[in-house]
């Protein structure tokens, strides 16, 4: 029963990244994003169970846990913490969002399609704004299709069900960091550490106040 489901899982998810990369102008564009986005999954995960190691080393001092069974770290197979708990969320949802927020960070450039350059130069800024958003979006489908690799076994109704929510959790909360329209005047580029701050600490308590409900529902952890 497990080998089908996952078989499936497996070819929704591959289903979810052929069509991000596919709607993500310039199909190497959306690829790029994609891989840029998955990289920041491995990097907050790893952040994470090293988080969760020290845990366990402190005797809990640190208020940290990876929820899911695939990430217990503590004594005699036992969690640190328990994963309930309101710090081990936090941290996961900042963890995470940081995570993100550097690989999306308007300092790095926005990757150029093949037909930028044929785009009128008072139009650029808002074609760029616009670019900048969707390859942000790719970039958080990139970032969950990482995370869903680790569900693989779920039934297929929880994976589906972790696929449209989770998906969508990463791909907003991500294209809040490309400021779309934010600093239109001043264009994409360049710091704005108030308005970054601002937009990643909205991202981080949208992604809290989702695991927090998700967990109310049902007590299955997403991410």
């Amino acid at each position: 029963m497990m080998l089908p489901a996952a078989s499936t899982n497996t070819i929704l998810l591959a289903v979810l990244v052929t069509v991000t990369a596919r709607i993500t102008p310039g199909d190497r564009v959306g690829r790029r994003a994609i891989f840029r986005g998955a990289l920041a999954a491995v990097g907050a995960l790893s952040a994470l169970a090293i988080l969760a190691y020290l845990n366990d080393r402190t005797g809990g001092s640190l208020q940290i846990a990876i929820p899911g069974h695939l990430f217990r770290v503590g004594r005699h197979g036992s969690p640190a913490l328990h994963p309930h708990t309101l710090q081990s969320l936090i941290a996961l949802a900042l963890v995470e969002e940081v995570a993100k927020y550097i690989v999306i960070a308007p300092w790095c450039p926005v990757i150029p399609t093949k037909n930028a350059f044929r785009i009128p130069a008072h139009h650029r800024d808002r074609a760029g704004s616009r670019q900048r958003t969707l390859q942000a979006g790719a970039t958080g489908v990139g970032f969950a299709s990482a995370e869903h690799l680790l569900f693989l076994i779920l039934p297929i109704g929880l994976f589906l069900r972790r696929l449209v929510f989770a998906t969508s959790l990463h791909a907003v909360t991500a294209t809040l960091y490309a400021r779309p329209r934010i600093l239109r005047q001043r264009g994409a580029e360049g710091p704005a550490p108030l308005v970054d701050t601002a937009l990643l600490a909205l991202g981080v308590t949208v992604h809290l106040g989702y695991n927090l409900i998700l967990r109310g529902l049902d007590g299955l952890t997403v991410f």
